[in-house]
């Protein structure tokens, strides 16, 4: 159903907003939420403008290497 209702689409997930002093919050309470303790950030782009950061992402399976991307691009 997903792929005849999105086609192209590899996946569904939450992407969270976080400025720069929140950052240290954020990652903390998201890898206290990961028993597996993976979540980390990383940067398309360095900046220090905000974070637009994958949380979540379903499938997980097939999408893990997108959790923790800030995917924050700059015009």
């Amino acid at each position: 159903m997903l792929m005849r209702n999105f086609p192209g689409a590899n996946g569904f997930g939450l992407i969270r907003y976080v400025k720069p002093e929140q950052v240290e919050q954020f990652v903390e309470s998201a890898r206290q939420e990961r028993p597996d303790d993976t979540f980390k950030l990383r940067q398309l782009n360095q900046h220090s403008d905000a974070y637009i950061v994958i949380q979540y992402i379903e499938p997980e399976a097939s999408n893990k290497a997108a959790l923790g991307l800030d995917i924050w691009l700059r015009a």
